[in-house]
């Protein structure tokens, strides 16, 4: 069960987070009974119970039965549409397991990369590079297929899959995408391609325990029916008149955000232990941001990696301007995942002689240490300032980060709606693609 620690977050601040509850609830509420602003988009609450465990297993049963031959997945999308999948492949896989002489022994998954969340021509030249060596299949995913990231992307892989795939091209591409219309519907019903859906009353950033999320992680093996489990099981609890557990601890962190803004906070940074948990703040900042970030409101998402940050944005987090609230994502198992390796204990080695000055850590392990950092900061950051939660996950587990899920986009949704903004749409995103059309000279439609 995920955990909220609020010792360090300031008294004051912490009154006037409890002070809030009854808004909280109030919120949550209006977001069950679909009656808040955006009330169109929430079909992602409850979605296991609702749709998430029966589309577990149709995603199941097909990728038992498919019948290629790969070795490399293709994710092509962008924002939503792949960073909860990235986030969960990358702590699923070995860091260098495709640098291991015994790569495929060292997962036992296939490759999985990503596509069409940049337009670095460097980038797509070199993943024609690996595809040319892999055998590749490729999930492209977008609810319009007109969205200029990844619509070049696929074009570009499209044709390298029919070159090379001339035979079974169209069985080494799967659409997830819009239901009934838009440009990728259109394309994969024109070229056969198996496709699923990209539910109506889900956004991209709410997104990654429906298709979008589940059919690439099925094809990586990845364990998707404990995924979802452990998000029904948050959202089951959210669903009480009232919340106790996991639930009520989603509702906390939103009132503790909302606390930190009302008394002139503008920036959550979240740090997080592990290289591997990097895209978990990547998928964080994105759901956050989008959601909350409209009417000159809400917090700024932003990240560290702990210790790694700590020797350069340290001295700004110590010291630089109060405008800042933090939150650690902690880990008490964080070698406890889902893949076949098993991992190393890392201990510090006892030596001949003391040089190095390190004999006091002989034998502890380098998670031990890593916790012992975190805890460190988070007091060093308080004692200078900065209101600091902590919010620990017992492991890496599909089912941990299943409810990991599950409460952050709830605290998102809940936090917005205490804000008076809505929490599922996205205006601002469209500017920048406006001046872009217009740059390129992309005909008026």
């Amino acid at each position: 069960m995920l955990k909220l620690d609020r010792k360090y977050f300031g008294q004051d601040l912490n009154a006037a987070a409890d002070k809030l509850w009854p808004d909280a609830l109030k919120a949550l509420n209006s977001l069950k009974s679909k009656t808040c602003p955006g009330q169109e988009f929430t079909g992602w609450f409850d979605w296991p119970a609702q749709q998430g465990l029966a589309l577990i297993e149709s995603v199941t049963t097909w990728r038992d039965s498919l019948d290629v031959d790969f070795d490399l997945i293709v994710v092509i999308g962008i924002g939503g549409s792949y960073l909860g999948t990235r986030a969960v492949s990358d702590i699923s896989t070995h860091s260098f397991a495709a640098g291991m002489k015994n790569q495929a022994t060292i997962s036992g998954k296939p490759m999985i990369v990503f596509a069409g969340h940049n337009m670095s021509e460097t980038s797509l030249g070199e993943l024609l590079d690996l595809m040319s060596v892999r055998k590749p299949i490729v999930n492209v995913i977008s609810k319009s297929g007109t969205t200029t990231e990844p619509g070049v992307a696929f074009r570009v892989i499209r044709s390298f899959i029919e070159k090379h795939y001339p035979k079974d091209s169209t069985r080494r591409i799967i659409a997830t995408t819009d239901a009934r219309k838009g440009a990728l519907r259109r394309l994969a019903a024109d070229c056969g391609y198996k496709s699923f859906e990209v539910p109506d009353t889900v956004g991209g950033r709410y997104s990654v325990l429906t298709a979008v999320g589940l059919v690439p992680l099925a094809l990586h093996g990845y364990d998707i029916a404990s995924l979802m489990q452990g998000a029904d099981r948050v959202f089951k609890d959210l669903s009480k008149s009232e919340p106790s557990t996991e639930g009520a601890l989603a509702l906390h962190y939103a009132q503790c955000r909302t606390a930190a803004w009302n008394n002139g906070k503008k920036v959550e940074v979240m740090a997080y232990p592990e290289p591997k948990m990097r895209n978990i703040s990547e998928w964080w900042k994105q759901l956050f941001g989008e959601s909350d970030g409209k009417d000159g409101k809400g917090l700024f998402p932003a990240s560290i990696e702990c210790t790694m940050d700590l020797h350069s944005m340290g001295q700004y987090m110590q010291e630089g301007a109060r405008i800042m609230m933090e939150t650690f994502l902690a880990v008490d198992h964080p070698r406890k995942v889902d893949i076949s390796l098993e991992h190393k204990t890392v201990t510090v080695p006892k030596a001949a002689s003391n040089l190095d000055e390190l004999q006091y850590l002989e034998g502890r392990g380098v998670d031990s240490i890593n916790d012992t950092a975190m805890l460190a900061t988070r007091i060093a950051h308080s004692s200078g300032g900065v209101p600091c939660l902590e919010l620990r996950l017992p492991d890496l587990t599909p089912n941990s980060l299943g409810a990991m899920f599950a409460t952050f986009e709830t605290a998102c949704a809940v936090g917005g709606l205490m804000l008076q903004v809505n929490p599922f749409n996205q205006p601002g995103v469209e500017a920048y693609k406006l001046k872009m059309f217009e740059l390129l000279g992309k005909p008026k439609s």
